[in-house]
């Protein structure tokens, strides 16, 4: 019996050691936000965080928010444990008076000496460029549904005619890079 429960034990964590995350694409997740953020934790308490916003790139305009924590597990876990002063780059669904961070670590995205700590088209973008690129971006698109199925066909819709898009697009490298990524979509006009 005892070589049978070792057995079972593992293969149980030989299986949990193979569980991979399913990350969102960037401009999905730009795409399903209510808000996108940039600032700084102001405080810590359990599962959450108020956030003081110095910049709003998509959505309304306010200064400080409470943040859901996403659950951390094996697949998915904070750079960094959540302090006071923590610089972050935030995607973010409205829950009630609450925001919940999309896609856990795809949508909470750390900030250290004006660049964003996750490389983006090859590169580690300044928070200024990404916020810029993200604002053309959600000028330009926004996702059908905010019901992201990863296997099921993904629909934006394109909300400026095709020329203002064309300059849109033109504004930056990574700007660019976002507007070419739409080829993989169904695109909506």
């Amino acid at each position: 019996m005892k070589y049978i429960l070792s057995i079972l034990m593992l293969l149980f964590l030989s299986a949990s050691s193979y569980a991979k995350k399913l990350y969102y694409p960037l401009e999905v997740v730009a795409g399903m936000a209510d808000l996108i953020v940039v600032g700084e934790i102001e405080s810590v308490s359990q599962g959450s965080y108020q956030f003081k916003i110095g910049k709003t790139v998509k959505g309304e305009d306010t200064d400080l928010i409470k943040v859901l924590m996403f659950k951390e597990w094996t697949c998915d876990n904070r750079m960094k444990k959540a302090e006071k002063g923590q610089k972050l780059f935030l995607f973010l669904l409205k829950k009630g008076g609450k925001y919940e961070i999309i896609n856990g670590s795809t949508g909470e995205m750390f900030i250290e000496d004006g660049k964003v700590l996750r490389t983006i088209n090859g590169d580690k973008p300044t928070v200024d460029e990404l916020a810029t690129s993200i604002k053309s971006f959600a000028k330009a698109f926004k996702l059908k549904s905010k019901d992201y199925e990863p296997f099921d066909e993904t629909v934006f819709i394109q909300l400026v005619p095709d020329i203002e898009f064309e300059s849109l697009a033109k504004e930056s490298m990574l700007t660019n890079w976002f507007f070419d990524k739409m080829k993989d979509y169904k695109i909506e006009k």
